[in-house]
């Protein structure tokens, strides 16, 4: 994780508050960030069948040896956004 994947992390744990809907934003990352980690895995075992298949593929995510978070925080975010404190409030207007 770097330190722009750290920052985002810290900010949307803000948006979300100190309360349950932290805990299952935290949770959904976690999912979506090892199933993330276990996917690119898999990639980088098959790099040379994928560049011998001529697939176009970032050569980035195949050598580098990071993992973009930022994209499992961001699926976390949007799993979990129904149930943060801004929507809640929302959903209580609506009814």
């Amino acid at each position: 994780m770097g330190g722009g994947d750290a920052k985002l992390l810290t900010a949307s744990a803000v948006w979300f508050g100190l309360n349950a809907s932290l805990v299952t934003f935290l949770i959904y990352v976690a999912l979506f960030g090892g199933l993330l980690t276990l996917f690119i895995l898999l990639l980088r075992r098959q790099e040379n069948t994928i560049l011998a298949s001529g697939i176009q593929f970032p050569q980035l995510l195949l050598t580098a040896k990071k993992i973009p978070y930022g994209v499992a925080i961001a699926l976390g975010g949007f799993a979990s956004y129904p149930s943060s404190p801004l929507m809640q409030a929302a959903f209580a207007q609506l009814s």
